[in-house]
């Protein structure tokens, strides 16, 4: 079982105050061989569901390094998605301050945008989800 990202709760916490209920943390997804976990699998109203992959983007040598590794990280959680035939959509969620910093970035904001990563910001002070960019 992975370690909690150090904003996990935080973002847990903030799915929770806009409307979303944790359905389940440590989401399993794969085939008999080999299983990957995604941090976050949440409902809201009766049909709509979401999964969230975490990522701290502070405190770290190289952050486009660290960029490289969660996109890649987002882009193999999507092809196994689809591979298992779950459409559910995948949201990477990143803190203000990293979105306000490396994702406020000309080049940055040109790969999410070309990879169609989606993004929540929130605030992990406040514990609230500030933007959705899909």
């Amino acid at each position: 079982m992975p370690a909690k990202d150090r904003y996990h709760d935080a973002v847990v916490h903030s799915l929770e105050k806009s409307g979303w209920r944790v359905i389940r943390e440590n989401v399993v997804v794969g085939d008999e061989v080999r299983q990957l976990y995604i941090d976050i699998l949440a409902r809201r109203d009766s049909q709509q569901m979401i999964l969230v992959e975490v990522k701290t983007f502070e405190d770290m040598q190289s952050p486009m390094t660290y960029l490289e590794k969660a996109i890649g990280q987002y882009m193999v959680y999507l092809a196994v998605l689809d591979f298992v035939g779950n459409n559910t959509p995948l949201y990477l969620a990143v803190s203000s301050d990293a979105y306000q910093t490396l994702f406020a970035e000309t080049m940055v904001q040109h790969i999410i945008r070309h990879l169609k990563v989606k993004i929540v910001v929130f605030d992990p002070v406040k514990e609230e989800i500030i933007q959705w960019l899909t």
